[in-house]
């Protein structure tokens, strides 16, 4: 029985994963730069635009990813091995008999045979302290224990192991192929990091977070939409809709029932507030699909648009060195502006599975 369960989630997981959104098109509409790194009112990026191109750097002004997984938390300090370091033995730092669990987590400590550049690594790590943030800001102040490398497994590698009941840790470190983390590991999280996010450090400052405002405001959310729905690219995806071959009618934002959400933010040192829309119809994959998530920013009375995309919307908010330009974290990705461009990170794990 065990095994059917695990079948059919493992079947539904990759059927949801299969739907690819439909991209917006470009438009001709312009208007002044607001300044660098904010989205231009009223123009239009090209289809290819919101696909943002990612980034050869690590994140900015101290910030970085945290991976949790069996009561510990993985800062990530860069995303490949430049060397060729001695490891420890394997750990599996997932619980691999969790059917819930997509990927497999398998973590290996530095010995004292690595090279320089990571040995300079490792002090560095061992010496910070790291700042950990949930969506209400702040949450605790860490060490990490010991540093060293990160692998982990597809989703559908991760299934074919499960499904062979094997339990050799060397093969499925070898799963892992060339995803492997440099990271620093904090070995018991304390109870009080429990949501954490994203981190910085101690060194780096405070960086000034937007936290989830609890007081609704349904006023600004209506005008959230109805700026999205005014937005270039969200009329392309409109224009689609409505002229394919199947009559259609209505913002497309609302086909088959779909509803947007909304997320309203504060920065509590400067009342800044920002609200972020997104919407996603449709199955896609043949059929219609389509999404589109757009931040502003309340200013005067206006919605001031600050960032766009069609892939997950960040969840996380934060202007780390006060200069207007947010950085956006979306689970094990996130973006930020540099030399005027907004660029991403994404250090999840690639899936080998259909498009559809």
């Amino acid at each position: 029985m065990q095994r059917l369960l695990w079948l059919a989630c493992a079947t539904l997981s990759l059927v949801a994963g299969c739907a690819a959104p439909v991209d917006p098109g470009p438009d001709t509409e312009s208007e002044p730069v607001l300044e660098a790194g904010v989205v231009e009112e009223g123009v239009a990026a090209p289809a290819e635009a919101l696909e943002l191109p990612s980034s050869e750097e690590l994140l900015p002004h101290g910030l970085h990813f945290v991976l949790v997984g069996s009561g510990q938390a993985f800062v990530v300090l860069d995303r490949s091995v430049a060397e060729d370091p001695s490891l420890g033995p394997i750990e599996l730092a997932s619980d691999a008999n969790d059917p819930a669990n997509s990927e497999l987590t398998l973590y290996r400590a530095l010995l004292d045979e690595a090279g320089e550049e990571l040995e300079a690594k490792l002090s560095a790590a061992l010496a910070e302290q790291f700042v950990f943030f949930g969506h209400a800001g702040e949450l605790c102040r860490v060490a990490a224990d010991d540093v060293g490398v990160l692998r982990r497994t597809s989703f559908e590698a991760t299934w074919a192991w499960k499904e062979a009941g094997s339990s050799d840790l060397d093969q499925a470190w070898d799963l892992g192929g060339d995803d492997a983390l440099l990271v620093a590991r904090v070995g018991a999280l304390p109870a009080a990091c429990a949501g954490v996010t994203f981190a910085s450090t101690e060194r780096s400052g405070t960086p000034r977070v937007f936290v989830r405002e609890q007081r609704d405001d349904p006023g600004l959310r209506a005008r959230a939409l109805q700026r999205l729905r005014t937005l270039p690219e969200y009329q392309a995806i409109q224009d689609e809709y409505t002229q394919s071959e199947e009559p259609r009618s209505g913002p497309w934002d609302r086909h088959e029932g779909a509803e947007p959400t909304f997320l309203q933010l504060r920065d509590t040192a400067s009342e800044r507030r920002l609200v972020l829309v997104s919407t996603a119809a449709g199955a896609g994959c043949g059929e219609f699909g389509a999404s589109l998530w757009a931040l502003f920013e309340s200013r005067g009375g206006q919605l001031v648009t600050r960032a766009i995309g069609s892939e997950d919307p960040p969840s996380d908010v934060v202007d780390a060195d006060a200069d207007a330009d947010f950085e956006l974290f979306s689970g094990q990705r996130a973006s930020f502006v540099s030399d005027g461009e907004r660029v991403s990170v994404d250090v999840s794990v690639p899936s080998g599975g259909c498009g559809c």
